[in-house]
């Protein structure tokens, strides 16, 4: 009879792989001179407006320095390294993941949609209606603030397809400076509500925004 042969999922010579390291070719300096990543950008915030049936909050994920413009540079985790290390980025996606929670008295709806123009913060009903009859919007209805008032929207896009602007690793209207100067170009989020009467106690919303962007033109030496 044929002796079994010991199966083991070890390759011979190998040993295990303890994680994952990214190797700088000879020759190729002491980093890559473009490299690709994820940062995150987080925001609890109550959407509200004193006199009005509509609010809404915004954010420009391509411009990764200042993401939130009603706070002034906002800096993600991981962005001052990599900004120490190359001198300009391009977004190339973002998505977008909202938790609400209604503190009105009376049904809501809430959304979340690109827009390729700062729509500015608190714009009117009629604007909130137009946002959302376009197909780019992804909404949903919660209930009042005594029940079955929380909903979590999430939504996802990209440069390529919403600002027709593929990379071509070269530098665009969507690239922005790592010291501060900002796209000639940019795309927004806006994230919204809408109710039967003045939203002046408002929605809690927690924003969790997620950027696919590179860094590139490595600074050696620095300047």
């Amino acid at each position: 009879m044929a002796r079994r042969k010991n199966k083991s999922n070890k390759k011979r010579g190998r040993s295990e792989d303890t994680g994952t390291i990214v190797r700088v070719k000879p020759g190729n300096g002491w980093a890559p001179s473009r490299i690709a990543t994820r940062l995150r950008f987080s925001k609890f915030v109550t959407i509200s407006a004193a006199a009005a049936t509509a609010a809404n909050v915004r954010f420009s994920p391509t411009f990764a320095y200042d993401i939130d413009p009603t706070v002034g540079s906002t800096a993600m985790a991981g962005y001052s390294e990599y900004a120490s290390m190359y001198r300009f980025y391009r977004v190339q996606k973002s998505m977008i993941k909202v938790h609400f929670a209604n503190e009105q008295a009376f049904n809501v709806v809430v959304y979340i949609i690109p827009v390729n123009v700062d729509p500015s913060a608190n714009y009117n009903s009629t604007q909130a209606q137009d946002y959302l009859a376009n197909p780019f919007c992804r909404q949903s209805i919660i209930g009042p603030l005594t029940g079955r008032n929380t909903t979590v929207v999430a939504h996802s896009e990209t440069t390529a397809n919403y600002g027709g602007a593929w990379n071509r690793n070269v530098a665009d209207y969507y690239t922005g400076s790592t010291a501060g100067t900002q796209p000639t170009n940019n795309w927004f989020w806006s994230v919204g509500v809408v109710g039967t009467s003045n939203v002046s106690t408002g929605v809690d919303a927690l924003i969790t925004l997620d950027i696919e962007i590179e860094f590139f033109e490595l600074a050696n030496p620095s300047s």
